[in-house]
């Protein structure tokens, strides 16, 4: 009898660790989901997204987009770089559905690179607020499991919303000068250390 208890106490404690693991696993591979309201009709938020004009006028200095499944996604932060040094090079387009949703494949900073070799999935959704606005949902998942995922999310957590801060600027007050930005609308790529860091602080 107290052999038998003592098994049950340690399947429980077992099931307890696995669940406490499973648990931090889930909340390192949860999407980053953000919300922005533009201050444009949902063809013009459209066409900045699925343009290389409207591309370039908030993301980034340089883009290719093949605006069909399979198409070319490339968002060039860093266009005078070697190639494979450039930024997110040679994306993929996973869905495009006109007017509602873009989805395409995404890489992670070249300082990580397990899962810079992988892809991870961004799905930008449109919603039409009013004649003149629309609210931009953006999904950033499939997160995977190796220790480098969770530094790659801290790395767009703070990434994406300088991205979205900027396509409310360029929908307001036209394109990004990219010589010349706003304040607060350029995105210091952090050092793995500093990523640890964050993780870290945030486990």
């Amino acid at each position: 009898m107290f052999k038998s208890h003592k098994i049950k106490a340690g399947f429980a404690a077992a099931a307890l660790s696995l669940a406490t693991v499973h648990a931090a696993e889930a909340e390192q591979s949860a999407p980053i989901k953000y919300e922005a309201a533009v201050p444009v009709s949902l063809d013009e938020t459209w066409a900045l997204w699925t343009t290389e004009a409207g591309l370039e006028n908030f993301f980034a200095r340089e883009a290719i987009i093949e605006p069909e499944v399979l198409g070319e996604f490339s968002i060039h932060f860093f266009p005078d770089n070697a190639p494979g040094m450039r930024g997110a090079e040679g994306m993929r387009i996973l869905a495009i559905e006109p007017g509602d949703r873009l989805l395409f494949t995404w890489n992670a900073p070249p300082n990580l690179p397990h899962a810079r070799s992988q892809m991870a999935t961004v799905e930008v959704t449109f919603d039409a607020l009013s004649d003149n606005e629309t609210l931009v949902t953006l999904t950033h998942g499939s997160f995977g499991r190796h220790e480098e995922w969770a530094l790659t999310r801290a790395y767009f957590e703070g990434a994406w919303q300088v991205v979205l801060g900027r396509l409310q600027y360029a929908a307001a007050n036209g394109p990004i000068d990219w010589d010349n930005p706003p304040d607060g609308l350029m995105y210091s790529p952090p050092s793995r250390e500093d990523l640890e860091g964050r993780v870290d602080a945030a486990n």
